[in-house]
């Protein structure tokens, strides 16, 4: 059952999408909006948000961990830089090089996640 979940490449193209919406939202909106209701520490927050996102790419194109490592890497620091540079000072947000580390750190472990599953579903 589980296998056959992880092997149904187009639902996790749907939710890569929806990962990409949602982060791109989560990373432009004003710094006010958020509550840390959990007191997650950030860093860890980026390395799971780029974890997850490597995991349903991982999962919906099979052989494309480089791509995935350049194009995720690149899109934290992309994100980082549109932060500092282009979102207005009243956000509240500004780029940072150790949330790109964060997120570098996250698309390793979601790579390594999907190297793993990819392990299980050979069994």
């Amino acid at each position: 059952m589980l296998s056959k979940l992880l092997q149904n490449q187009s639902l996790f193209k749907t939710f890569l999408i929806i990962w990409f919406l949602m982060s791109f939202l989560l990373f432009t909106l004003p710094s006010k909006t958020f509550v840390n209701t959990f007191n997650l520490n950030d860093k860890f927050v980026h390395a799971l948000l780029f974890a997850s996102g490597a995991v349903c790419w991982g999962l919906s194109e099979k052989k494309a961990i480089l791509k995935i490592l350049f194009w995720l890497v690149f899109y934290g620091i992309a994100v980082e830089f549109i932060q500092e540079i282009i979102l207005p000072n009243s956000f509240h947000r500004g780029g940072d090089i150790y949330d790109a580390i964060a997120d570098s750190i996250g698309v390793l472990i979601g790579v390594g996640l999907v190297k793993m599953i990819d392990l299980y579903s050979l069994k």
